[in-house]
């Protein structure tokens, strides 16, 4: 595989101007679910022997394995038709995926013919698809599709695994079944449309997901790929089903990782980090401390002592921010 996707040599975030959505009635009416197969717990998931030398799904550490989402069965790893996904459970989006891509012409051909949305998806033009949750998982672990379609024309929902990269097979069946599963919100990302659409940004989440396709076009690939979940990731106050109040911290950043074989068949990897422009993105401010301020800054437990024990502070005293990583950094300013 050769790589060569010009300048620049960093990528700079995108700018956007946001569109007006349509009406929530207007859009709800038109949302289809696309054609997804039963069965998901007899799906085999990400293949690490897919390329001949092993490429390993990338391992939980510990402290990784605190935070993921478990799977109602126990382990970790959701797995669908030719890809994986692990979820962060308080995040509500993914950790990480890793896929097989096989963009070989044999394996994306029926009867000389490559199918079409229509054929994959069950889906009319015009029709909007309605993405699915993961049984598999709590639901307070992934998000609803309605965060997406209640958002105010926001975000795109933006697919983390390729639908086309997975809609490959011997068969019709084969293929929707893998375009199919990537219709679960857990491999769903908040991403704005000029991060996620090639025709609405420059060196973009679509640009580069058409370059990976442009290059591995007669080879098969692993792709691994996933937000950048920062602590300091913007709060979007947004909405859940039934008007449900769902707030998230929506990623600026998102990795790629592509594994294909080169010279004596031997693996290699090229990594990509490209950031989407949240400025225009209506998120909520978080209380700060200013600077004049810090220096009056107590625990809230102190505060507790000084009402002699006629009164308590009670949970209020759990939620104390003085001992999180905030209440240090106003600390060491003191």
């Amino acid at each position: 595989m050769t790589v060569s996707i010009g300048p620049p040599a960093r990528v700079d975030a995108v700018t956007v101007t946001l569109a007006t959505a349509p009406s929530l009635p207007a859009l709800t009416e038109g949302l289809k679910i696309p054609i997804i197969f039963d069965g998901l717990e007899d799906r085999a998931g990400y293949d690490p022997a897919f390329l001949g030398p092993d490429v390993p799904l990338p391992a939980l550490t510990d402290r990784g394995q605190q935070i993921a989402a478990p799977l109602q069965d126990g382990g970790y790893e959701l797995r669908y038709d030719k890809f994986s996904i692990v979820m962060h459970k308080r995040r509500r989006l993914a950790l990480f995926t890793a896929s097989n891509i096989d963009w070989r012409e044999s394996s994306r051909l029926i009867d000389g013919n490559r199918p079409t949305r229509r054929q994959l998806t069950g889906l009319k033009d015009g029709d909007i698809e309605k993405w699915m949750i993961d049984w598999r998982l709590r639901d307070e672990h992934q998000l609803p599709d309605a965060f997406w379609t209640r958002d105010g024309g926001t975000f795109d929902k933006g697919h983390l695994v390729r639908r086309d990269d997975v809609a490959y097979g011997p068969d019709l069946e084969v293929m929707q079944r893998g375009n199919g599963d990537t219709y679960h919100t857990t491999n769903c990302s908040p991403q704005i449309a000029a991060f996620n659409r090639s025709s609405r940004g420059v060196d973009n989440w679509g640009d580069l997901e058409n370059m990976v396709q442009q290059q591995t076009r007669s080879e098969k690939a692993v792709i691994l790929s996933g937000p950048v979940l920062a602590n300091d990731d913007p709060l979007f106050d947004g909405r859940g089903e039934n008007g449900a109040s769902v707030v998230l911290r929506i990623p600026r950043r998102f990795w790629k990782v592509i594994v294909v074989l080169g010279q004596g068949w031997q693996p290699q990897s090229y990594g990509f980090i490209l950031e989407q422009d949240l400025s225009g993105v209506p998120t909520r401010e978080e209380f700060t401390v200013s600077a004049a301020w810090q220096r009056y800054m107590c625990s809230l437990r102190e505060i507790d002592d000084l009402l002699f024990g006629l009164a308590s502070l009670g949970p209020v005293k759990a939620w104390d921010q003085i001992a999180t990583a905030n209440g240090e950094a106003v600390r060491r300013t003191m």
